[in-house]
């Protein structure tokens, strides 16, 4: 799930026409009563550093920010650290006598045996934990392995590039993202786990488009192949991860279109595309929404 910190490392031109596929990464843009600029871009974990995504429309967003808005923060503080710790510590492992692998389908076994060689990842270490745990640990493994490609890229380049004192800043908490996943069903944190460990396979992330796709801004095709999958897959986790962490974000937005500041807005396209997205449901509010 992409909201991990890096809860994902840790689980994107100009505007374009409803419906229309552009040539490259689309902008969404709102714009306050009194000044206020915000402009929305999805990133993808595989974008290069360079790569011609960059466009004129993300350029100026990017030059005249005040404040930027990421998914999540880079790293927790330490009483923040102290809280996960709690939560793993109460949270993370099976009951006693249980063990991961009885839980998955015979090929997410083989899988996960594969996975635990290839990632550095003793069996002993993540046989106990809850499948919500076990594809976290995962997901860190594969950061560290994947540290030294070029990836991330549009997060890298906006922190590279931003103005001098411009403003930082974060949607999500990795406490609430670390509790959401605690309390997601069973059965459904089963399912990501599997879909997680055969995306790891593949060397991408869970959450991940085809980069192709992403630089073309082909938004069904992203919305078809990555978000509604994950709806089918985990429905009752929908709500809590997808809408209701939408609809935060959007009162956040809210909040700053009353302002006179210019925003940029960098999350993973994921986060705006479909009938649940963060565009969706600030137009539903009566915000106008510039965009795709």
């Amino acid at each position: 799930m992409s909201w991990r910190w890096p809860l994902a490392l840790l689980f994107s031109l100009a505007v374009s026409g409803a419906g229309a596929a552009s040539a490259a990464p689309p902008v969404w843009k709102i714009r306050g009563a009194h000044g206020a600029e915000i402009t929305l871009f999805g990133s993808s974990p595989n974008a290069p550093l360079e790569g011609g995504w960059r466009t004129p429309a993300f350029d100026a967003a990017l030059a005249q920010a005040d404040d930027i808005w990421f998914e999540s923060p880079d790293k927790p503080g330490p009483l923040t650290t102290l809280r996960l710790f709690g939560i793993i510590s109460m949270q993370g492992n099976l009951p006693r006598g249980e063990t991961l692998s009885p839980l998955l389908s015979p090929e997410g076994r083989a899988r996960l045996k594969r996975l635990e060689v290839r990632l550095g990842v003793p069996a002993a270490k993540i046989e106990p934990m809850q499948p919500w745990w076990a594809d976290l640990t995962l997901t860190f493994a594969f950061g560290e392995k994947t540290k030294d490609k070029d990836r991330n890229g549009v997060e890298r380049y906006v922190k590279a590039h931003m103005q001098k004192g411009v403003r930082v800043h974060a949607f999500d908490t990795v406490v609430h993202d670390l509790q959401a996943l605690a309390a997601s069903p069973r059965d459904e944190q089963i399912a990501d786990l599997e879909f997680a460990m055969s995306r790891r396979e593949q060397g991408i992330d869970t959450l991940e488009p085809e980069l192709a796709d992403w630089l073309a801004g082909d938004l069904p095709r992203i919305e078809r192949e990555v978000v509604q999958p994950f709806h089918a897959r985990a429905p009752r986790s929908y709500g809590p991860f997808v809408v209701e962490r939408h609809r935060l974000w959007a009162d956040e937005i809210a909040r700053l279109t009353g302002g006179d500041r210019k925003v940029l807005v960098v999350v993973g396209i994921t986060n705006l595309v479909g009938p649940d997205s963060l565009p969706a449901l600030l137009r539903r509010r009566g915000i106008a929404v510039e965009g795709p």
